[in-house]
């Protein structure tokens, strides 16, 4: 076996055949391949048994995935631009959790602006995520005389504006599965924007009602993603 310059992996026949029955990412084996200049190297990884393989795999994910924890932590800290922010989620979808299998392009469609992202789900149908400014504040306005909290402009136009794409969505399913093999039925929407640290308790209390009255759509802010992401590196590392 040899790693040509073009960074091309040449196999035998008979390692390909192993290569195509180890059930883990093909890119990754590729990269570890690569990395291994000598073939006594590369061949005692083809040889590997197979859950040590995945192991390893497994290993270098999760530090990958840690490293991207210690990203968004710092970005929401120090109150990074919305590009940065939007950037790390359309590079880091794992923290929505297992919902999701994979991201789709979503200007293919011409709904979306470039911080928009189409994603399937695990039922196979596709769904839609809005990612709007960390610095949109405050999400909500208090009525002190009726002593609660209503939606700011700013938020009720995202909502409005995410409830309009689902029904275009919707409205286009067919034309959608033709061209583009996307299957839309009832699709969801997650908004993400603002940041629920500059909160009071009162507006975060009245996030979760709304979320709990929102049909179809959830609102997130950055510091719910950063948390999210948080719980799944400790899950993964206990």
């Amino acid at each position: 076996m040899e790693v040509p310059r073009g960074g091309w992996v040449a196999v035998l026949k008979e390692d390909k055949a192993l290569l195509d029955s180890i059930e883990i990412n093909k890119e990754f084996i590729e990269k570890v391949l690569s990395s291994f200049a000598a073939p006594e190297a590369q061949k005692l990884l083809l040889e590997a048994e197979k859950d040590d393989v995945n192991n390893l795999f497994a290993a270098v994910k999760h530090a990958k995935n840690k490293k991207a924890f210690n990203e968004i932590n710092d970005l929401v800290i120090n109150e990074a631009n919305e590009h940065k922010l939007e950037a790390w989620i359309k590079e880091n979808d794992w923290v929505f959790g297992i919902e999701y299998i994979r991201r789709l392009d979503a200007t293919r469609i011409g709904l979306h602006s470039d911080a928009d992202m189409l994603v399937e789900s695990l039922d196979g149908f596709v769904d839609l995520i809005e990612l709007k400014k960390s610095s949109v504040k405050p999400l909500f306005i208090q009525d002190v005389a009726h002593r609660c909290y209503y939606p700011s402009a700013a938020l009720s136009q995202v909502i409005g504006q995410t409830i309009h794409y689902l029904g275009v969505m919707e409205d286009q399913r067919f034309l959608l599965k033709s061209i583009d093999g996307l299957n839309v039925l009832k699709p969801r929407a997650k908004i993400v924007i603002g940041l629920s640290s500059v909160m009071e308790e009162g507006e975060r209390e009245t996030l979760r009602k709304l979320n709990d009255a929102l049909h179809n759509i959830e609102v997130l802010t950055y510091d719910e993603i950063r948390q999210r992401a948080s719980r799944i590196i400790t899950h993964f590392s206990e």
